[in-house]
Protein backbone atom coordinates (compact mmCIF):
# COMPACT_ATOMS: atom_id res chain seq x y z
CA UNK A 1 0.00 0.00 0.00
CA UNK A 2 2.77 2.48 0.79
CA UNK A 3 4.12 2.26 -2.77
CA UNK A 4 0.73 3.27 -4.12
CA UNK A 5 0.63 6.41 -1.98
CA UNK A 6 4.25 7.24 -2.78
CA UNK A 7 3.47 7.13 -6.51
CA UNK A 8 0.52 9.49 -6.03
CA UNK A 9 2.70 11.89 -4.05
CA UNK A 10 5.30 11.95 -6.84
CA UNK A 11 2.58 12.59 -9.44
CA UNK A 12 1.14 15.39 -7.30
CA UNK A 13 4.54 17.06 -6.92
CA UNK A 14 5.12 16.81 -10.67
CA UNK A 15 1.82 18.48 -11.47
CA UNK A 16 2.53 21.23 -8.91
CA UNK A 17 5.86 21.94 -10.61
CA UNK A 18 4.17 22.11 -14.03
CA UNK A 19 1.57 24.52 -12.68
CA UNK A 20 4.29 26.70 -11.17
CA UNK A 21 6.11 26.83 -14.52
CA UNK A 22 2.86 27.81 -16.24
CA UNK A 23 2.28 30.59 -13.69
CA UNK A 24 5.79 31.97 -14.29
CA UNK A 25 5.22 32.00 -18.04
CA UNK A 26 1.90 33.77 -17.56
CA UNK A 27 3.56 36.39 -15.37
CA UNK A 28 6.29 36.98 -17.97
CA UNK A 29 3.73 37.22 -20.77
CA UNK A 30 1.61 39.64 -18.76
CA UNK A 31 4.62 41.96 -18.35
CA UNK A 32 5.38 41.78 -22.07
CA UNK A 33 1.78 42.44 -23.03
CA UNK A 34 1.71 45.45 -20.71
CA UNK A 35 4.71 46.91 -22.61
CA UNK A 36 4.05 46.44 -26.35
CA UNK A 37 6.82 48.91 -27.24
CA UNK A 38 9.38 46.64 -25.62
CA UNK A 39 8.05 43.68 -27.59
CA UNK A 40 8.25 45.65 -30.83
CA UNK A 41 11.88 46.62 -30.17
CA UNK A 42 12.87 43.04 -29.40
CA UNK A 43 11.02 41.79 -32.48
CA UNK A 44 12.75 44.38 -34.65
CA UNK A 45 16.15 43.31 -33.31
CA UNK A 46 15.47 39.70 -34.19
CA UNK A 47 13.92 40.28 -37.61
CA UNK A 48 16.07 43.21 -38.78
CA UNK A 49 18.33 42.46 -41.72
CA UNK A 50 21.98 42.01 -40.89
CA UNK A 51 24.86 44.20 -41.91
CA UNK A 52 25.67 44.32 -45.64
CA UNK A 53 28.02 41.58 -46.71
CA UNK A 54 27.00 39.22 -43.95
CA UNK A 55 25.20 36.10 -45.11
CA UNK A 56 23.64 33.28 -43.23
CA UNK A 57 24.78 30.71 -45.80
CA UNK A 58 27.80 28.67 -44.79
CA UNK A 59 30.83 29.09 -47.02
CA UNK A 60 31.79 26.20 -49.25
CA UNK A 61 35.02 24.57 -48.26
CA UNK A 62 37.61 24.51 -51.01
CA UNK A 63 38.81 21.17 -52.28
CA UNK A 64 35.59 19.26 -51.72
Amino acid sequence: MSGKFKKREIERKGSEKEQEKARKLLDENAEDLANPEKLNREFDKVTAPGEPGVTSKPKKREGI
